[in-house]
Formats: structure tokens, C-alpha cells, sequence
């Protein structure tokens, strides 16, 4: 099944530049949403988002406003238990991105 683009670009906070990223549904049956950053990965010791269930190097599990998040270092994030809204999808991956950019997380 091919993904498709729900958000191409986004900016964080009113005057800070966001980095670019891409929300898309990886099943329609996931219940779940992909965030895709381009350019970017990510330091999952500086990740100070939500509240951390599990760590590896690899993947940092948390929960986050009532879903849950896998944030890989490699600059995915798989968003489970929204719901098959795309505006869920789209709001919530802002805020997950101002988050990462406010504490330093992306590289």
C-alpha cells in the first residue's frame, strides 16, 4: 500500500523554524501515524517529551497526551492510539516537533 503525505512542512513555535518532516499512515488498519523528518535524527537522551516508559539506543518509548510514541534515533516516530483523524495526526506531530526542537533533540 503506498503511504501518502498528510503534512509536508511545518513551523514550530512563532518565530522559530521547524525542520521539515512528513506525517503519513503506514496501514489504514495501524490506527497509527509516521513521522518522517528529513535531514534530521534524533538524540534520544536529549528527548525530554511525555513520560518514558522504555529506552534502547535505538528507539525511546513514551507516552505523550494520551498516545503512544516509538521516537528512533533515525528520525522516525510511529504515533499509535490517535484515532484515524489526519487532524489528530497533524496536531499532535507539531507539538511533538516543538517539543524535540525546544529540547535540543534534532541534529
Amino acid at each position: 500500500m503506498e503511504k501518502k503525505a498528510v503534512k509536508k512542512e511545518c513551523e514550530t513555535g512563532s518565530n522559530i523554524p521547524g525542520p521539515k518532516f512528513y506525517t503519513v499512515e503506514p496501514c489504514a488498519s495501524s490506527n497509527a501515524y509516521e513521522i518522517k523528518l528529513l535531514d534530521k535524527k534524533i538524540i534520544l537522551d536529549r528527548a525530554g517529551i511525555g513520560e518514558t516508559i522504555a529506552k534502547t539506543p535505538a528507539v525511546l518509548l513514551v507516552k505523550f497526551e494520551n498516545c503512544s510514541l516509538s521516537i528512533y534515533a533515525s528520525g522516525r516516530i510511529m504515533i499509535k492510539g490517535i484515532g484515524k483523524e489526519k487532524a489528530n495526526a497533524d496536531s499532535i506531530s507539531e507539538k511533538i516537533i516543538s517539543e524535540l526542537v525546544h529540547s535540543g533533540a534534532l541534529i
